[in-house]
């Protein structure tokens, strides 16, 4: 640059604040239930999008934790998937002949089963799990459904 010459500095653009008041409103008018189901026991229910769920533990089958399912008549099917421990959504599952076979966990059904073992690491009592709850189901196996619930649950 010669003399008398200014060199043109320009400052990087801060990015705009996000509109909080909208998010909120979106958020107030999204049909997607969230909930905190806490560490209550007996059943529980969910009503999310024409959706009667209801999440419960077993107290006479010792190796299982909770399920989830549809409660409505005829029972839709739903995909249960954990989102805050994504090796729950493969398990473990024992066979008759006393082996254990991998099977899925997040597919398609109408009674989720979340078992005390079987899985890379175990769940345990006291740990707060997420999941979110698809329906929409149209037959096809691979459809990843619509999202219509988000639940927490700390494990009995």
């Amino acid at each position: 640059m010669g003399r008398g010459q200014t060199a043109s500095h320009s400052l990087p653009r801060r990015p705009a604040k996000p509109d909080i008041e909208n998010i909120l409103k979106e958020l107030n008018n999204s049909s997607i239930t969230v909930q905190d189901l806490g560490n209550a026991t007996g059943v529980q229910k969910i009503e999310a999008k024409g959706y009667e769920l209801g999440l419960g533990n077993h107290p006479n089958d010792p190796t299982m934790f909770i399920n989830i399912s549809d409660g409505s008549w005829p029972k839709q099917n739903i995909r249960v998937v954990c989102t805050s421990h994504p090796e729950f959504n493969t398990a473990k599952w024992w066979r008759p002949d006393g082996t254990r076979k991998e099977r899925p966990q997040d597919v398609w059904t109408n009674d989720y089963m979340l078992f005390r073992d079987g899985y890379t690491s175990n769940p345990k009592s006291g740990m707060t799990v997420t999941f979110d709850i698809y329906g929409g189901y149209n037959g096809d196996e691979s459809y990843e459904g619509v999202k219509i619930a988000t639940i927490r649950k700390t494990l009995p």
